[in-house]
């Protein structure tokens, strides 16, 4: 009984830390236009950049541009968007600096830059 109780505990104080979230967007080039077959990655750091991912996660854009992420995020976790591609132009947060919380990266649209 002890063990069950310890159990149960334990995965109610880290299902309040991990949230399900789905983060979606679109890429869009440097001139406005949708990127189709794009790779978009997201990674997860500590409450800084100061470290190296804890995870990585990457998916293809579709014909229209459009990305989708599902996976359980914590909440005192940054996240951060990375795009390489052929065309040499890239969208990298993570090397501007840019930290975002799980809420924010609920949504978002990645614009392409040289």
């Amino acid at each position: 009984m002890k063990k069950t109780s310890f159990l149960l505990f334990i995965s109610i104080c880290l299902s309040g830390c991990l949230k399900k979230v789905t983060s979606e967007g679109v890429v869009y080039s440097k001139h406005g236009y949708i990127m189709p077959n794009i790779k978009v990655s997201i990674s997860e750091f500590g409450p800084t950049f100061n470290s190296t991912p804890y995870k990585n996660y990457t998916t293809t854009t579709d014909d229209n541009g459009h990305f989708r992420f599902n996976f359980l995020a914590s909440k005192n976790r940054a996240y951060g968007f990375s795009i390489l591609c052929d065309s040499g132009y890239c969208y990298d947060g993570m090397a501007s600096g840019t930290r975002m919380s799980r809420e924010q990266i609920k949504h978002i649209d990645l614009n392409l830059y040289k």
